[in-house]
Protein backbone atom coordinates (compact mmCIF):
# COMPACT_ATOMS: atom_id res chain seq x y z
CA UNK A 1 0.00 0.00 0.00
CA UNK A 2 0.99 2.90 -0.81
CA UNK A 3 2.04 6.03 1.59
CA UNK A 4 -0.77 7.74 0.61
CA UNK A 5 -3.51 5.11 1.38
CA UNK A 6 -6.23 5.24 3.44
CA UNK A 7 -6.91 2.18 6.44
CA UNK A 8 -10.60 1.92 7.27
CA UNK A 9 -10.69 -0.45 10.18
CA UNK A 10 -14.14 -2.13 10.74
CA UNK A 11 -15.64 -4.56 13.08
CA UNK A 12 -17.57 -5.47 16.59
CA UNK A 13 -17.65 -3.50 19.82
CA UNK A 14 -14.14 -4.50 21.89
CA UNK A 15 -12.39 -5.83 18.60
CA UNK A 16 -9.55 -3.13 18.74
CA UNK A 17 -10.63 -0.96 16.11
CA UNK A 18 -9.10 2.41 18.13
CA UNK A 19 -5.96 0.73 19.95
CA UNK A 20 -5.21 -0.95 16.48
CA UNK A 21 -5.36 1.85 14.74
CA UNK A 22 -3.39 3.86 17.39
CA UNK A 23 -0.45 1.18 16.77
CA UNK A 24 -0.66 1.37 12.89
CA UNK A 25 -0.50 4.82 12.96
CA UNK A 26 2.64 4.44 15.15
CA UNK A 27 4.20 1.74 13.29
CA UNK A 28 3.52 3.35 9.86
CA UNK A 29 4.24 7.23 9.98
CA UNK A 30 0.20 7.89 9.58
CA UNK A 31 -2.36 9.53 11.46
CA UNK A 32 -5.25 7.71 13.17
CA UNK A 33 -9.06 9.50 13.38
CA UNK A 34 -12.12 7.34 14.94
CA UNK A 35 -15.06 7.62 13.94
CA UNK A 36 -17.22 7.59 16.89
CA UNK A 37 -14.66 10.30 18.29
CA UNK A 38 -15.85 12.66 15.33
CA UNK A 39 -19.44 11.77 15.60
CA UNK A 40 -19.46 12.50 19.58
CA UNK A 41 -18.00 15.95 19.01
CA UNK A 42 -20.28 16.97 16.47
CA UNK A 43 -23.50 15.87 18.56
CA UNK A 44 -21.75 17.25 21.71
CA UNK A 45 -21.49 14.24 23.90
CA UNK A 46 -19.25 12.15 25.37
CA UNK A 47 -19.88 8.64 24.17
CA UNK A 48 -21.77 6.88 21.93
CA UNK A 49 -24.24 5.75 24.68
CA UNK A 50 -24.69 9.17 25.59
CA UNK A 51 -25.40 10.17 21.84
CA UNK A 52 -27.95 7.11 21.52
CA UNK A 53 -29.80 8.67 24.67
CA UNK A 54 -30.63 12.27 23.57
CA UNK A 55 -30.20 11.88 19.73
CA UNK A 56 -31.60 7.88 19.55
CA UNK A 57 -29.73 5.80 16.91
CA UNK A 58 -31.22 7.18 13.97
CA UNK A 59 -29.15 10.35 15.05
CA UNK A 60 -26.17 8.30 16.21
CA UNK A 61 -26.23 6.74 12.76
CA UNK A 62 -26.53 9.99 10.55
CA UNK A 63 -23.70 11.53 12.86
CA UNK A 64 -21.11 8.24 12.26
CA UNK A 65 -22.03 8.64 8.40
CA UNK A 66 -21.43 12.25 8.55
CA UNK A 67 -17.97 11.64 10.23
CA UNK A 68 -16.80 8.90 7.98
CA UNK A 69 -17.14 10.96 4.76
CA UNK A 70 -15.77 13.95 6.53
CA UNK A 71 -12.66 11.39 7.34
CA UNK A 72 -12.49 9.76 3.83
CA UNK A 73 -12.46 13.71 2.24
CA UNK A 74 -9.77 14.66 4.90
CA UNK A 75 -7.65 11.22 4.38
CA UNK A 76 -7.55 12.42 0.39
CA UNK A 77 -5.11 14.52 1.21
CA UNK A 78 -2.60 11.61 2.57
CA UNK A 79 -1.94 8.38 4.39
CA UNK A 80 -4.74 8.14 7.17
CA UNK A 81 -6.17 4.95 9.46
CA UNK A 82 -9.89 5.57 10.51
CA UNK A 83 -10.91 3.12 12.79
CA UNK A 84 -15.02 3.21 12.86
CA UNK A 85 -17.67 2.47 14.72
CA UNK A 86 -19.01 -0.99 15.18
CA UNK A 87 -22.22 -0.43 13.31
CA UNK A 88 -20.89 1.91 10.34
CA UNK A 89 -20.68 -0.68 8.03
CA UNK A 90 -24.49 -1.53 8.66
CA UNK A 91 -25.73 1.74 7.14
CA UNK A 92 -25.81 1.52 3.45
CA UNK A 93 -24.63 5.61 2.68
CA UNK A 94 -21.46 4.20 4.71
CA UNK A 95 -20.96 1.11 2.34
CA UNK A 96 -21.35 3.48 -0.38
CA UNK A 97 -19.37 6.16 0.96
CA UNK A 98 -16.46 3.15 1.27
CA UNK A 99 -17.49 1.66 -2.51
CA UNK A 100 -16.44 4.83 -3.60
CA UNK A 101 -13.36 5.20 -1.98
CA UNK A 102 -11.96 1.74 -3.32
CA UNK A 103 -9.94 3.52 -5.88
CA UNK A 104 -7.35 4.92 -2.36
CA UNK A 105 -8.78 2.76 0.65
CA UNK A 106 -8.43 -0.21 1.82
CA UNK A 107 -10.77 -2.08 4.63
CA UNK A 108 -9.20 -4.11 6.82
CA UNK A 109 -12.09 -6.00 9.27
CA UNK A 110 -10.94 -7.04 12.75
CA UNK A 111 -12.77 -10.25 12.96
CA UNK A 112 -12.76 -11.17 16.53
CA UNK A 113 -14.77 -14.30 18.04
CA UNK A 114 -17.63 -13.87 20.39
CA UNK A 115 -16.26 -15.46 23.32
CA UNK A 116 -13.14 -12.94 22.97
CA UNK A 117 -15.64 -10.16 22.49
CA UNK A 118 -17.08 -10.75 25.39
CA UNK A 119 -14.26 -11.50 27.69
CA UNK A 120 -12.35 -7.78 26.47
CA UNK A 121 -15.89 -5.66 27.33
CA UNK A 122 -16.28 -7.44 30.57
CA UNK A 123 -12.49 -6.05 31.30
CA UNK A 124 -13.71 -2.71 29.56
CA UNK A 125 -17.24 -2.48 29.06
CA UNK A 126 -17.23 1.67 29.14
CA UNK A 127 -19.71 3.44 28.25
CA UNK A 128 -21.72 1.54 24.99
CA UNK A 129 -24.72 1.30 23.89
CA UNK A 130 -26.95 -1.50 23.74
CA UNK A 131 -28.75 -2.27 20.39
CA UNK A 132 -30.61 -4.62 20.43
CA UNK A 133 -32.27 -3.36 24.20
CA UNK A 134 -30.53 -6.24 25.59
CA UNK A 135 -27.63 -6.59 28.09
CA UNK A 136 -24.31 -5.28 26.12
CA UNK A 137 -22.52 -8.58 27.00
CA UNK A 138 -25.80 -11.18 25.83
CA UNK A 139 -26.67 -9.08 22.85
CA UNK A 140 -23.24 -9.83 21.37
CA UNK A 141 -23.99 -13.21 19.21
CA UNK A 142 -26.85 -12.04 17.59
CA UNK A 143 -25.05 -8.43 16.93
CA UNK A 144 -22.08 -10.51 15.06
CA UNK A 145 -24.57 -12.40 13.03
CA UNK A 146 -26.42 -9.60 12.35
CA UNK A 147 -23.30 -7.45 11.16
CA UNK A 148 -20.69 -9.37 10.09
CA UNK A 149 -22.19 -10.13 6.55
CA UNK A 150 -21.83 -6.07 6.31
CA UNK A 151 -17.97 -6.39 8.10
CA UNK A 152 -17.36 -9.57 5.28
CA UNK A 153 -18.78 -7.01 2.16
CA UNK A 154 -17.07 -4.18 3.12
CA UNK A 155 -13.66 -5.50 3.65
CA UNK A 156 -10.66 -6.29 1.23
CA UNK A 157 -8.84 -8.35 3.98
CA UNK A 158 -10.37 -10.20 7.22
CA UNK A 159 -7.67 -9.99 10.20
CA UNK A 160 -7.71 -11.92 13.06
CA UNK A 161 -7.90 -9.19 15.89
CA UNK A 162 -8.33 -12.27 18.83
CA UNK A 163 -4.70 -11.91 19.62
CA UNK A 164 -2.54 -9.22 21.22
CA UNK A 165 -2.45 -5.41 19.32
CA UNK A 166 1.02 -5.70 18.17
CA UNK A 167 0.03 -8.90 16.30
CA UNK A 168 -2.58 -8.00 14.74
CA UNK A 169 -1.13 -4.61 13.78
CA UNK A 170 2.00 -6.80 12.15
CA UNK A 171 -0.47 -8.64 10.18
CA UNK A 172 -1.96 -6.20 8.85
CA UNK A 173 1.41 -4.45 7.92
CA UNK A 174 2.34 -7.72 5.96
CA UNK A 175 -1.43 -8.23 4.52
CA UNK A 176 -0.95 -4.02 3.14
CA UNK A 177 2.67 -5.06 1.89
CA UNK A 178 1.30 -8.04 -0.06
CA UNK A 179 -0.40 -7.83 -3.67
CA UNK A 180 -3.32 -8.48 -2.78
CA UNK A 181 -2.72 -5.08 0.04
CA UNK A 182 -1.21 -3.22 -2.98
CA UNK A 183 -3.44 -0.15 -4.52
CA UNK A 184 -4.90 -0.80 -7.50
Amino acid sequence: MSNAGTLVLVGMRGSGKSVVGAQLARELGRRCVDTDAMACAQLGVASPAEAFRTSGEAGWRLAEVTALSLALDRAAAGGTIIATGGGLPTIPRARELLAQAKTSTRVVWLAVPVEVLRDRLRRDAGDRPTILGHDLLAELPQLLQLREPFYREVADYAADASGPVDEVSSDIIRWLSSPSGLDP
